[in-house]
């Protein structure tokens, strides 16, 4: 009887040694470690497009205050880079001014971006 309960009761701590084993010897690290450098990839694609964007109408912006400020001072303004299709108005006050770049609502294509809605600044 002792050499029988021995024996089930090895088998049953062999049985409990495996799947004590498989369960703690899998885990997400792996595929953890994979999904965060993708996510850090895409986080930093993205970045870097916003990075372009912001500095493309900043640069959009200062050629328009450039030329409106050309044609408020009568001096001859710079040929203009930025396509006919954008709208730009300049509304004066003392001390005050806003300028609104409109490029539609089926939008306008400047160097390669396609531009919809307005951009307003003041100064």
């Amino acid at each position: 009887m002792m050499k029988k309960l021995n024996q089930q009761t090895v088998k049953w701590m062999l049985v409990l040694v495996v799947f004590g084993l498989t369960f703690t010897n899998c885990s997400n690290e792996e595929t953890d470690k994979m999904t965060s450098e993708e996510q850090d990839t895409t986080e930093l694609t993205k970045s870097s497009e916003i990075d372009e964007a912001e500095v493309f109408l900043g640069d959009l912006i200062i050629e328009s205050y450039e030329y409106q400020e050309a044609e408020v001072s009568a001096r001859l303004p710079q040929q203009r880079s930025i396509p006919d299709c954008v709208n730009i108005t300049m509304v004066m006050d003392k001390g005050y001014r806003q300028v609104t770049m409109d490029f539609g609502s089926e939008g306008c294509m400047v160097r390669d971006h396609l531009l919809k809605g307005q951009i307003v600044f003041t100064y």
